[in-house]
């Protein structure tokens, strides 16, 4: 799980309308229980105009998990992915059109998760940069983890073993899947600091690295293994640019 700023990408119009009617109806309905007033659909979010944005931001990938969710056996463009509400419709139905609390999740996840809710022990949120930094990948088995130092913290424990009970973030397959992608990435890496002088072979898996970040599964974890690399190598002969960084 890696952080996703969803400041890059506003609210898009169409959730902004939706929202208004939904808020309009809640406040009716909250004022007279009795009050015949017309329910808007509550599934809108499902709108091109707003999955798809929400979909790019998250390189079509889980952000619980990291799973890649286009469906590449399907004859048009189709996601094996679903809109996840952080929190749950029926807890919190006021945030039904909430652009901040909608996750773009897997099947896998948003199956586990379901209308989980503990306003106590709420599950690590991809999109919560506070989240996202306690925890740490390890590359020898395939794992995310509390960082040491905040493992005690306040119920910080907890959280981690709620997501990892309420989500595929260390689903057995998944970690394998992982551990295959980053291994191949580092590899790549590898060649390309050791021959730096040889510039076929510079070019060559550079070109594989890019091609890897493109459409594929757990992008935003092979961002941080090549940051990772080019900042502790300050001889490394590739800047993030090269590849593709903004």
């Amino acid at each position: 799980m890696h952080f996703v700023d969803k400041t890059k990408v506003p609210a898009p119009k169409k959730l902004l309308g939706y929202n208004e009617k939904w808020q309009n109806y809640l406040e009716t309905v909250a004022k007279n229980p009795k009050a015949v007033a017309p329910k808007p659909d509550n599934r809108k979010w499902r709108h091109p105009e707003i999955l798809e944005p929400l979909v790019r931001l998250f390189h079509y990938n889980c952000g619980y998990c990291g799973r890649y969710t286009m469906n590449k056996e399907a004859k048009k463009e189709s996601y094996d992915g679903e809109v996840d509400h952080y929190k749950p419709k029926r807890e919190k139905p006021k945030l039904a059109f909430d652009w901040d609390n909608y996750i773009w999740s897997c099947r896998a996840c948003n199956g586990k998760k379901l209308e989980y809710y503990d306003e106590e022990c709420m599950l690590l949120n991809p999109c919560e940069l506070i989240d996202t930094e306690l925890i740490i990948y390890n590359e020898s088995s395939g794992k995310y983890h509390l960082k040491e130092d905040i493992k005690n913290k306040g119920n910080n424990k907890k959280r981690m073993e709620k997501t990892e009970e309420k989500t595929s973030i260390n689903n057995k397959y998944i970690r394998q899947q992982r551990q295959k992608e980053v291994k191949e990435l580092q590899r790549f890496l590898d060649f390309i600091y050791r021959y730096d002088k040889k510039k076929g072979i510079k070019k060559r898996y550079k070109r594989k690295i890019i091609k890897s970040l493109t459409q594929s599964p757990f992008k935003l974890l092979k961002q941080y293994i090549i940051e990772q690399k080019v900042e502790n190598y300050p001889d490394f002969p590739c800047t993030l640019e090269e590849f593709g960084f903004k």
